[in-house]
């Protein structure tokens, strides 16, 4: 826009120079043409004179006495003429050429100062001109860049409008996803609620099971194979391993390792974690924590620092142990997870890496989880020891506390968790895992262990073997190995 303005500018001004030096050279032209033609009247009038005065001298060649009466007739001529001026006569001579100019000259200098008038009135009006189509052009200039800006406002105005309604529109759909979830969660809620209570022990049952001494814990622990791989040619080893330890007067600790599948020396890596690696070095750390001596249940962060940091060391020293002992072996092949638990009779702390189920029986009766397994997006997939889990130990790594009155605690690989926790349920088409234990597997075995007189432990033991062995037709027909550990006070 300033650089039409300044086109403009230039235009006018070269439009209206050109206009005013062209009627100033008219104007000259005519006053000099005015002055020549005065000038070529004076020389005629000088040439007549002289030429009147030549031939007197002529004259004045033949006689004197001519020359004597044209003077006299001269300056007779004289005295008339001054008479004829005094009466107001105009004079013929000299003089008046000379005045005729001068007037002449001054009209031509009024004719110049008229047209440098008019040259400066038109450059005068030619400014005003410019100045207002200059200034009708900057208000228009104003009023483009106004409207261009009411309507960047009016588009900035219209995309939050826009994005409100975005937003209402989302928050609309998250209230209504959030209402539906939260039904949804009631629902589940009141469902979970439901099969509790289903499992929860009556009032005699629960007499039949109250505790003599609240130190008195009877563990029964067995691991057995599976039917997959007692059928396999040649036999697979079972991949489970457990371990079960009373700490001190207060603590219990129980531990149940699954080896993977696929991998093909799991059973080794299992049993090196679960018989050895992390019973030494929890029960190192644990010697250093003041909650551990005075019997005391810790912080959630004091628990889960300490099963990382032990974790860690544990997963360290596996490597290198399987890296020195077994040459051309890679660590996968001796994938395993990990259930831990450190408990006494208020309190139960859980470490989980991967899969397989852990529950506890309080003193109201009631049969509840310990953790939530870690499935896998696909169908039986988890994670291991060997997993790359360290860098995202929130997502794989479960810590728990449970503080309550506690009259049992158990733990067991996923090969059985179908007959002992009500941990798949089909309803309306869909899935479900409310992960309850069940009280009719449950309620029995501990009557049973409650009722074992003191000294008869061991055929309790035997017994619990031959049960996860073949004891009820579904356990004998589970293809996946099986262990579980079950302490109950006495």
């Amino acid at each position: 826009m300033k650089n039409i303005f300044f086109i403009i500018t230039l235009v006018t001004i070269f439009f209206f120079t050109c206009s005013n030096k062209q009627d100033e050279k008219v104007s000259f032209d005519n006053i000099k043409k005015q002055l020549t033609e005065a000038t070529s009247i004076n020389q005629d009038r000088k040439q007549n004179q002289s030429d009147t005065t030549l031939d007197s001298e002529i004259k004045d060649n033949n006689g004197v006495t001519d020359l004597v009466k044209k003077d006299s007739l001269t300056k007779l001529d004289d005295t008339k003429t001054d008479e004829k001026s005094q009466k107001g006569v105009p004079k013929t001579s000299t003089t008046f050429s000379k005045e005729n100019v001068k007037d002449e000259e001054k009209d031509g200098l009024d004719k110049l100062i008229v047209g440098s008038q008019k040259v400066l009135w038109k450059l005068l009006i030619g400014i005003l001109v410019l100045t207002a189509i200059s200034f009708l052009i900057i208000k228009i200039n104003k009023a483009i860049k106004d409207y261009i800006s009411a309507q960047l406002k009016i588009e900035e105005k219209l995309t939050k409008i826009e994005n409100n309604i975005d937003h209402l529109k989302k928050e609309l759909s998250d209230l209504k996803s959030s209402s539906t979830l939260k039904q949804q969660s009631m629902e589940e809620h009141k469902k979970m609620q439901n099969i509790l209570e289903e499992n929860k022990l009556t009032d005699m049952e629960l007499n039949n099971l109250k505790e003599i001494n609240e130190n008195n814990w009877l563990t029964i622990a067995a691991s057995q194979i599976g039917l997959s791989h007692l059928k396999s040619n040649p036999p697979t080893p079972c991949q489970d391993n457990h371990f079960h330890k009373s700490m001190n007067n207060d603590w219990q600790l129980a531990i149940v390792c699954d080896g993977a599948g696929s991998s093909k020396y799991s059973h080794i890596g299992s049993a090196l974690m679960a018989k050895e690696l992390l019973p030494q070095l929890f029960d190192k750390y644990l010697q250093t924590q003041k909650w551990y001596i005075d019997k005391k249940s810790p912080l959630d962060i004091e628990w889960r620092e300490l099963s990382i940091k032990a974790l860690k060391e544990c997963h360290l020293i596996f490597t290198n142990k399987i890296q020195n002992e077994f040459e051309n072996k890679t660590i996968r092949e001796y994938a395993c997870t990990v259930i831990l638990t450190l408990y006494n009779s208020t309190t139960a702390l859980i470490l989980n890496v991967g899969d397989g189920r852990g529950g506890y029986l309080n003193k109201a009766g009631y049969f509840k989880p310990l953790f939530v397994p870690y499935k896998g997006k696909e169908s039986n997939s988890t994670v291991f020891i060997t997993s790359p889990i360290w860098d995202t130990p929130d997502i794989f790594i479960q810590t728990n506390i449970i503080n309550e009155p506690l009259l049992s605690v158990f733990i067991l690989s996923d090969g059985m968790e179908k007959i002992s926790f009500n941990c798949s349920l089909m309803e309306d088409g869909k899935w479900s895992d409310p992960n309850i234990p069940f009280k009719k597997f449950f309620y029995p075995i501990l009557t049973q262990m409650n009722n074992t007189p003191n000294g008869k432990e061991k055929n309790l033991q035997n017994m619990w073997e031959n049960f996860l062995k073949s004891g009820h037709k579904d356990i004998a027909n589970e293809s996946d190995d099986k262990t579980m550990i079950v302490s109950l006070l006495k």
